[in-house]
């Protein structure tokens, strides 16, 4: 009996100090910075191009690099920004025939393709407590993507470089962690800019209710 009575105690201490003790709450303001991995738009073309019948094939890629706030609206709902940056690079050498036609040499192309992004984010918390923070988080907006190339050869002119302007989404299933009141990091699993796992560092701050 008092084992089940010490259990109840600490089980009540434990729910009251959640509810007492919030890391997210309305008027709380949270920026964050962050990275994603894997980036699913860039991985095609290292496989593609690392197969082909190229040679002196270079690959590079950065992002999606990720940048949020949010303002909680309640204990329970928070909206903000969220943007976004992805960058990638294929060079590569081909062979084709020379201006005169006659004979075969090398040339050199690359391909560069970017994607910056912006747009509204609404989380939604149900679990957090002093130092934690559970939330599912959804949003959407602009995004552009602008694929060019370029090579050495004479007929270089004849491709395009077209630039898209699409809609972004984003949704996932977020947690995170305070280290001191002010400074802490999350990880969220979910679809941001073609990646499917995301984390970084945050900054916490309070405003007047």
């Amino acid at each position: 009996m008092k084992k089940i009575l010490l259990s109840f105690l600490l089980l009540t201490l434990l729910i009251s100090s959640a509810v007492h003790a919030q890391s997210f709450d309305k008027g709380t303001v949270v920026i964050s910075a962050g990275y994603g991995v894997p980036n699913l738009i860039a991985a095609p073309f290292r496989v593609v191009y690392k197969i082909a019948k190229y040679t002196d094939v270079s690959f590079s890629s950065m992002g999606p690099v990720l940048a949020r706030g949010e303002y909680g609206l309640s204990k329970s709902i928070g909206i903000g920004f969220a943007a976004g940056y992805s960058t990638m690079n294929v060079g590569y050498t081909f062979r084709d025939v020379d201006v005169t036609q006659t004979k075969e040499i090398d040339y050199h192309a690359k391909i560069t393709w970017t994607s910056p992004s912006a747009g509204l984010r609404f989380n939604f918390h149900f679990a957090n407590s002093e130092k934690k923070d559970l939330y599912f988080g959804l949003g959407g907006g602009w995004s552009g993507n602008k694929l060019s190339y370029s090579d050495d050869s004479p007929w270089e002119d004849k491709y395009p470089k077209p630039g898209i302007s699409t809609f972004h989404f984003n949704i996932g299933l977020g947690f995170r962690y305070y280290f001191v009141p002010n400074f802490g990091a999350y990880m969220e699993i979910g679809w941001d800019k073609a990646s499917l796992v995301q984390g970084g560092i945050l900054l916490r701050f309070k405003t007047g209710k």
